[in-house]
């Protein structure tokens, strides 16, 4: 069987087949324009070459893209596409491990369709989680390949480096290497020890590099993140979850009552395959393996948060859907019937489909509303400041104007001299100013200017 699927789908087709994928459904948001951090990081790339993160190598990356296509979105969204792409057939290869070729290609088919995970393509410095998951699934890769003790604990622990240059999830290798020893057991115990050590000795460097280079461990905003009251984090766990199979709803009612049903749909599944596979142990320690590895490469979402409303922050859920996609078809795998396997994929794919279109829609508003504001955004008055109120943040968790909004005049060739953003009004003399970090009072030469949806209206200056 193995023999036939090598026939039918060759690597190099396999990977052919999943970067035009990748690109050809993704197509209608390429030429969408930069989005809120996306013009603060390139501009600071661009002028002081570094950003406030400790992820060099996925800076690096976005200056090489900077140097060769001088800001154009297109040409920086292209290559993030395309790296889904790239990361899919890494999924397909992984999934080998697991599965048939044949059935493997179809976890590669559902992790490049996957609609939940639309930041690392669409938000430009969503780049760095999904580089980083690039080395990680390479890493595995490499740490089930037959390859002496001593190259496969050298090639973990490169590639381990790599991916922690890129994004904080990469952190979390030695988990997963040592998850997969525990497992399944291979035969190679010196191999896969030495692999462990190799990956969490990356981690310790790691972190000694980020001390010595940036004086912390995380930034403010990464320190943000362990905020949470302890007792919080098993009910992000269930929204990890539950976002990773439904699409976000702005009724936490309904929301709630669809987590309920996705629950029991969840229990029903698993006790069918348990059922099912009760002859075959090796298939059920691989579910459990892929549950495992599902659950440590949720943690940066655990941790991090994901929005049942919205689709924010959603580039967390990158690296986990990876292995959610070998155990859906893992699963599927156990129908005797071929026609009911197949119909249940095409089912799923039919549905990433449609998820993948509205999601894109969300950012494609975002973009139109972005080129909108820039464009109608008003000269300051003669001897005066001009103050803009209502900037959008996002638009059903597509970024806006969040953050970037005088890198984005810039980018526009605009002088931003007396522009000044105006977060909160305080009665109708002062403004609250987020770029300043103050609160400036409002001169009768100023002007205020608020964003009504469509277009700026002047606001009373007394």
């Amino acid at each position: 069987m193995l023999a036939r699927a090598e026939r039918v789908i060759p690597l190099w087709a396999a990977l052919l087949i999943l970067v035009v994928l990748a690109i050809t459904m993704h197509a209608p948001i390429i030429g969408c324009t930069f989005f809120s951090d996306d013009f603060q990081v390139l501009y600071r790339l661009k002028t002081q070459g570094s950003s406030t993160f400790f992820r060099p190598l996925a800076d690096w990356s976005l200056r090489i893209n900077l140097a060769v296509a001088e800001p154009e979105p297109w040409a920086v969204r292209i290559v993030n596409v395309a790296l889904l792409g790239v990361n899919a057939w890494l999924v397909f290869l992984l999934a080998k491990r697991l599965l048939p070729q044949a059935m493997a290609f179809f976890a590669g088919l559902l992790f490049v369709l996957y609609p939940f995970h639309m930041e690392p393509q669409v938000w430009i410095i969503g780049r760095g989680a999904a580089m980083a998951t690039s080395f990680i699934l390479l890493a595995l890769i490499v740490a089930t390949s037959k390859a002496q003790s001593v190259r496969k604990a050298a090639g973990v622990g490169a590639l381990g480096l790599l991916g922690s240059l890129c994004y904080e999830s990469a952190l979390l290798l030695p988990l997963m290497v040592g998850a997969w020893w525990l497992l399944l057991r291979p035969s190679d115990s010196e191999g896969w020890r030495w692999a462990v050590l190799a990956s969490g000795l990356v981690v310790a460097l790691n972190l000694v590099l980020r001390w010595l280079l940036s004086e912390h461990i995380t930034n403010e905003y990464g320190a943000a993140f362990f905020a949470m009251d302890p007792l919080g984090y098993p009910a992000m766990l269930l929204k990890v979850i539950g976002r990773s199979s439904l699409p976000p709803n702005e009724s936490p009612s309904a929301q709630t009552a669809r987590f309920a049903a996705l629950g029991l749909a969840l229990l029903a599944a698993g006790a069918w395959f348990w059922i099912a596979s009760k002859k075959d142990i090796v298939k059920r320690r691989h579910a459990l393996l892929l549950i495992v590895l599902f659950g440590i490469g949720s943690l940066v979402a655990v941790v991090g948060g994901v929005s049942t409303r919205t689709s924010e922050s959603d580039r967390f859920l990158y690296l986990p859907s990876a292995f959610l996609s070998i155990l859906l078809v893992l699963i599927l795998s156990q129908f005797s019937s071929p026609r009911w396997r197949h119909l249940v994929l095409g089912l799923l794919l039919v549905a990433s489909i449609v998820g993948l279109r509205r999601s894109q829609a969300n950012w494609i508003v975002a973009s139109r509303t972005i080129e909108r504001i820039i464009a109608s955004v008003p000269q300051p008055p003669k001897e005066g400041r001009l103050f803009v109120h209502g900037l959008p943040g996002e638009h059903r968790g597509a970024f806006i104007f969040r953050h970037g909004f005088h890198e984005a005049l810039l980018f526009a060739g605009r002088d931003t001299t007396g522009i000044l953003r105006a977060d909160t009004l305080v009665g109708t003399r002062a403004v609250d100013c987020s770029d300043r970090r103050d609160t400036l009072e409002v001169r009768e030469r100023d002007r205020i200017v608020h964003w009504a949806g469509e277009r700026f209206k002047d606001l009373p200056v007394r």
